[in-house]
């Protein structure tokens, strides 16, 4: 498994929590963070996530207020 230093609390030691066979899903054993791995690059989440996601008046999928 890939190792991570954690980004909030710099532990290395980590947990799977979840694991799809294409992505894993893992818990920091020191403060709870959790980190998809690998991590979506930025044009994937840009393809996932329309620029109408979160708005409040938006039909599509996301946030509503």
């Amino acid at each position: 498994m890939h190792k991570f230093k954690c980004s909030l609390c710099e532990n290395d030691k980590q947990k799977i929590v979840y694991d799809s066979g294409r992505f894993k899903v893992v818990r920091c054993l020191s403060c709870g963070l959790g980190l998809l791995l690998p991590q979506p690059s930025e044009k994937s989440l840009d393809n996932f996530y329309s620029r109408d996601y979160c708005k409040k008046d938006s039909d599509s999928f996301g946030y509503k207020n």
